[in-house]
């Protein structure tokens, strides 16, 4: 009957409720679970960031945890905490905006670390 398709048609509309930029269709409480996964991570790598810099420590080595996605290509890269930084790596925004590292979901973190650390490691 008309009412029965309509019954199902709004139960599947909850169930795929939320429509992304990309199109893609997600649970509201699996969107919801992405969202506050992705917002708190961004405020750890703010918080983290502006805690070295205040400090004068300019780089940053992104964690390792064996990620099977592009992420896996930055694992243990080293980073700029700034762009006035000097060297070879890319910042934070540089590296997002390849879409490989620090997308929705991502777990990677990364951990100030020291110039001479990285005169070290030469």
């Amino acid at each position: 009957t008309i009412r029965d398709d309509i019954k199902k048609r709004l139960k599947e509309s909850v169930m795929t409720g939320i429509v992304d930029a990309k199109g893609r269709r997600w649970k509201p409480e699996v969107y919801a679970d992405m969202v506050t996964r992705t917002k708190m991570m961004q405020t750890y790598r703010e918080a983290t960031s502006n805690e070295a810099v205040s400090r004068g420590v300019l780089y940053a080595q992104i964690s390792s945890h064996g990620a099977s996605d592009y992420c896996r290509f930055h694992e243990g890269e080293i980073m700029k905490l700034t762009i006035d930084a000097p060297g070879p790596y890319l910042t934070y925004d540089e590296l997002q905006a390849t879409g490989e590292i620090f997308h929705p979901r991502c777990k990677h973190v990364y951990s100030p670390i020291r110039s001479e650390d990285l005169l070290s490691e030469r």
